[in-house]
């Protein structure tokens, strides 16, 4: 008996144990089945977990654009979005951007739970304009217009036209003054695009004069065509002449009697008018001699001309038929008789014989002051004889005097004849004035125009019609063949002298700016290490700078002046200041980590006898510890609590 009471004893005492151990785990929900969450240690129930509302900012929304997910809820040991999202917490939007419609659920987990939401996000094309364009572009005041948009989505116009559907062309109506129209294209997200075509209004293109110089000229000579239009948007000469100005002339030189036909377009064209100008075979003498060629005084010769025109002698004898002798009648002094024939072109030739009665006639001299010279420019012709019963230039200039200066402006390279009728004459001399084109400048420019001090630049000339040269100890220089200043320490104008043959010149300049060079003197972040959904400030510091930017959406900022930013993910901001010597760059990154979180923090079990012990598991993302002298410990793995 004595031996037996202990062992009722302890019998007793292990049927009391588990009883209150079955009580407990009763009321903690403790009887083997899955609980609504993680029990908090010691084993007490709670509220329900519920969700209490779930929706997104944009419902709908445009392919490639983003909306905001938004949970409510409460009483949760945990909740998450699926399709990507993860781990939520209530109250905090959460940005997605599906490439699709997308429903999205939302699970929240705890007492009482999981329990569910959804919200579903429509993703509709994104609104698209393929064209937009006026015909005609260009119409008489009053007049109209046809629109034709191509697009998708929901189209509208602007300046009272209103919706309009894709590929259907709409009037503008009479139009007074030029108007911009402006497409809008809508979808079903409210997202819209536009575009913008002109119509432009004006007046009607016109020809107010169209004629030639000369109407009638001799082959081989040319004339000048004269066009007066207005509110052109171009004017062309056939005939191989091509594109005019209005009020500018243009020379041709037709082998045959040709019509040229002027065409100006423009609004209300094209309008065309005409103008013929006749070819005539120049006039010509064959032969014009005298018989004899020397007289005594008071003795007389015949004059015998050929040639084809209409011919006249001078010195009294007036018209004369080709091949016909006439005579001169009795002289007293030597003379030069001139034959001038004309064609229907009013151009003439001449030829001269001289029946000598004195000393002959001589030229000394027969010289141009430049005998080379720049189109549209002039020289002076120098003719010196003697003993000359007459002296005449030819191209125009006409009778001269010995020792008198005459002005030409030849349009092109021209040999000018000095003829001298005289006793043992007629005696000729010439002189050739070369005329070569204008020098031209196209262009003169540097690159880049500003560098820093040390630095140098490309100067480029473009010209044509003469030697180039610049300044500053560059010398001669290439049509577009670029040259280098050399380093640079100020700011220099350089300038471009183009000289033709003629030796006429023109210039043009470039300047090259010098400065002090761009430098980044600094960029850091305040933190470089954030949690997500936290930020940090970034701080530049620049000099001489033109303007400075940081990427990623950051924008414009100032030397100096710290900047907010709360990246998503780990993220590296790149700073670029531009100025002289620039671009350049410095970048600093920022490094984002998940925040701390705790799935789960049990003991098993949960009660335990005096003296004895329970082990303690957390499951949670980041570093663990625990209190009562536990320490430091790792997610999902069990832990002693020692004697308790």
């Amino acid at each position: 008996m004595s031996q037996r009471q202990p062992r009722g004893s302890w019998g007793s005492a292990l049927l009391c144990l588990a009883w209150l151990l079955s009580a407990f785990l009763v009321s903690c929900g403790g009887d083997g089945s899955t609980g609504n969450g993680p029990a908090a240690p010691g084993g007490s129930a709670g509220p329900a977990a519920a969700i209490t509302g779930f929706s997104a900012a944009r419902t709908i929304i445009s392919a490639g654009s983003s909306t905001t997910l938004k949970p409510v809820f409460v009483n949760a040991a945990s909740a998450a979005i699926d399709q990507g999202v993860g781990q939520v917490a209530s109250g905090s939007g959460f940005t997605v951007a599906p490439a699709a419609t997308t429903v999205y659920t939302l699970t929240v987990t705890g007492q009482g739970g999981p329990v569910t939401g959804t919200v579903t996000v429509t993703v509709v094309p994104p609104p698209a304009i393929t064209s937009f364009s006026a015909a005609p572009q260009a119409v008489l005041s009053g007049g109209s217009s046809l629109l034709s948009a191509v697009f998708s989505g929901s189209g509208s116009i602007d300046h009272g036209i209103g919706p309009v559907t894709s590929g259907q062309p709409v009037g503008t109506g009479a139009m007074q003054t030029s108007t911009t129209y402006t497409l809008t294209v809508t979808n079903a997200a409210s997202d819209t695009v536009t575009a913008t075509t002109t119509v432009t209004t004006g007046p009607a293109a016109a020809i107010t004069g169209f004629g030639a110089a000369r109407s009638t000229i001799t082959a081989g000579a040319s004339t000048t065509l004269l066009p007066v239009f207005a509110n052109a948007a171009g004017a062309a000469i056939d005939q191989g002449v091509g594109q005019v100005t209005s009020g500018s002339g243009v020379t041709v030189a037709p082998s045959a009697t040709t019509v040229y036909t002027l065409t100006v377009t423009g609004l209300g064209g094209p309008v065309t008018r005409t103008v013929t100008v006749t070819v005539v075979p120049p006039p010509a003498i064959s032969s014009f001699s005298s018989a004899p060629q020397t007289v005594l005084s008071g003795g007389s010769s015949l004059l015998t001309a050929v040639f084809a025109g209409s011919g006249s002698i001078d010195h009294g004898i007036g018209p004369v038929t080709s091949g016909q002798p006439v005579g001169t009648g009795a002289m007293q002094t030597s003379t030069t008789y001139t034959l001038t024939v004309s064609n229907a072109a009013s151009d003439a030739v001449s030829a001269s014989t001289t029946v000598t009665t004195g000393s002959a006639v001589a030229i000394t001299a027969f010289s141009a002051a430049r005998t080379t010279i720049t189109a549209g420019a002039s020289t002076t012709l120098l003719p010196v004889f003697v003993n000359a019963a007459g002296a005449a230039i030819d191209q125009g200039v006409g009778q001269i005097s010995s020792g008198a200066a005459v002005t030409v402006s030849p349009q092109a390279t021209t040999i000018y004849t000095l003829t001298a009728s005289g006793l043992g004459g007629p005696v000729s001399r010439t002189v050739t004035i070369t005329v070569v084109p204008p020098a031209s400048i196209i262009s003169f420019a540097a690159a880049p125009p500003a560098v820093a001090s040390g630095g140098a630049s490309q100067l480029t000339a473009v010209f044509a019609g003469g030697t180039g040269a610049i300044d500053h100890g560059i010398g001669p220089v290439g049509s577009g063949a670029p040259v280098t200043t050399g380093a640079l320490a100020a700011s220099t104008g350089y300038s471009l002298t183009v000289t033709n043959a003629a030796g006429d010149s023109l210039t043009a300049s470039a300047t090259v700016t010098v400065g002090p060079a761009v430098a980044i003197t600094g960029l850091s972040a305040a933190r470089p290490v954030i949690s997500a959904g936290a930020s940090t400030t970034l701080t530049p510091f620049f000099v001489n700078a033109t303007g400075a930017g940081i990427d990623q959406g950051v924008g414009q900022v100032a030397s100096g002046a710290a900047v907010t930013v709360a990246p998503q993910a780990t993220t590296v901001y790149t700073l670029t200041a531009a100025g002289l010597g620039g671009p350049v760059t410095q970048s600093v990154t920022v490094t984002v980590v998940p925040p701390p979180s705790i799935a789960s923090f049990s003991a098993a079990p949960a009660a335990v006898l005096t003296g004895g012990s329970s082990l303690l598991t957390g499951v949670f993302v980041g570093s663990g510890t625990i209190d009562q002298g536990i320490g430091a410990v790792s997610s999902g793995q069990a832990v002693t609590t020692g004697i308790l």
